[in-house]
């Protein structure tokens, strides 16, 4: 692997674009006949040729050397501690930018859903754009994600689109939530609609009383009250 061999062609790894990162470092790494280590295909020699494990070293840290080189000093501090196992390494990164959760995949699929052609774009370009997005959305799915989860997960994800501007505060919950099937989202939609009518009923009689005090002071300014021995029911004058 000789020094020009480093020099990237793409964007290096940032907070934004691990999508378009990982795929344009594998091709490098395939490219530089190394993508089997990070596979995990090739691993250490368990012979006793020290040729072959010299060699096996050597490759494994320009592996590691090219994976830590192409990626911004924000993101090596994943990666500390891991500049010799590549494996390690490409693995950090995966679970860092593609937390299999719910609440990770929402958002591509909102994405997916909001895909509209633009004026000038051709038509090629926008199967492009779907497929990558579909794509992170696999990315995005833990092992063993079957149709019913698929289906519940599209359920959850209607009913927390469909809520207006003033759940946002519920909302912003719902996505801490380990989990966004169906059920534990019909949960928590009972329990805020529980939660808001109890409100509601604290504070209409929060209202009623507010409007008792008021209507009682009225009453009592409105009565006649004299200055002289300080009581209610008649005029100074004639007392």
């Amino acid at each position: 692997m000789s020094e020009t061999s480093h020099k990237l062609t793409f964007t290096r790894l940032n907070e934004k674009n691990y999508g378009t990162w990982t795929g344009d470092k594998r091709a490098e790494l395939q490219r530089l006949g190394v993508w089997l280590i990070v596979k995990g295909a090739i691993i250490a020699p368990i012979s006793n040729d020290p040729e072959e494990l010299c060699k096996w070293l050597v490759d494994s840290g320009k592996t590691a050397g090219s994976i830590y080189a192409s990626i911004n000093s924000s993101q090596q501090v994943h990666v500390k501690w891991m500049e010799e196992h590549p494996v390690a390494m490409w693995n950090m990164l995966e679970r860092v930018h593609r937390q299999k959760k719910p609440g990770a995949r929402f958002p591509a699929y909102n994405t997916l859903f909001f895909i509209r052609k633009e004026p000038e774009e051709m038509l090629t370009q926008l199967i492009g754009r779907v497929e990558n997005t579909v794509s992170l959305i696999k990315d995005l799915r833990p092992p063993g994600h079957t149709l019913d989860n698929l289906d519940g997960e599209l359920t959850s994800m209607a009913m927390i689109r469909a809520l207006p501007k003033d759940f946002k505060a519920f909302r912003s919950s719902l996505f801490l939530l380990p989990q966004l099937d169906k059920a534990t989202i019909t949960e928590a939609f009972l329990l805020e609609e529980s939660d808001r009518q109890e409100q509601a009923a604290k504070d209409a009689e929060l209202s009623m009383a507010l409007k008792a005090v008021a209507l009682t002071t009225a009453s009592v300014s409105a009565q006649e009250f004299c200055d002289w021995c300080k009581r209610i029911g008649h005029l100074t004058r004639d007392c």
